[in-house]
């Protein structure tokens, strides 16, 4: 249950992120944007891996550490 809600929320959040950098012209979350969109991949690869979806988890993960290691 946990992990649904959390994926609606980090969702959410970087919505309103991407949204602010493309209405008002600024980049500066961007940063931010990346943490967030990077843990909601973290997310959805535990929740493949609790429905027995091993290999769409490893990917999604192995997506989150490429893409937290390029943001930072």
């Amino acid at each position: 249950m946990w992990l649904k809600i959390s994926k609606y929320v980090l969702a959410v959040i970087v919505i309103i992120y991407g949204l602010y950098g493309l209405i008002n012209m600024d980049f500066k979350f961007n940063t931010q944007m990346d943490i967030f969109l990077g843990l909601l991949l973290l997310v959805i690869g535990v929740e493949e891996f609790s429905k027995e979806r091993k290999m769409t988890g490893w990917l999604f993960i192995i997506v989150f550490l490429a893409f937290v290691s390029l943001s930072i």
